[in-house]
C-alpha cells in the first residue's frame, strides 16, 4: 500500500498490533471517546475485559 506510519483512531490494541505485525508503525493512537450510559455500559466494559479494548 506504500504506508510507512500511521495515527490510529481506535480503542483496540490488536489493531495496532496487526499494523505493527505488518509493517506499519503506529506514530500514535488517538482514543475513541465514547459517552458512557446505563444502555452502554456493560457492552463498554465487557469489550474491555474480554478484548482489553482501551477506555
Amino acid at each position: 500500500m506504500g504506508v510507512g506510519a500511521v495515527r490510529l483512531m481506535t480503542n483496540n490494541p490488536r489493531k495496532v498490533a496487526m499494523l505493527q505485525a505488518s509493517g506499519i508503525d503506529v506514530a500514535g493512537r488517538v482514543p475513541l471517546w465514547v459517552g458512557r450510559n446505563p444502555l452502554n455500559d456493560a457492552y463498554l466494559r465487557t469489550k474491555a475485559q474480554k478484548s482489553g479494548h482501551l477506555t
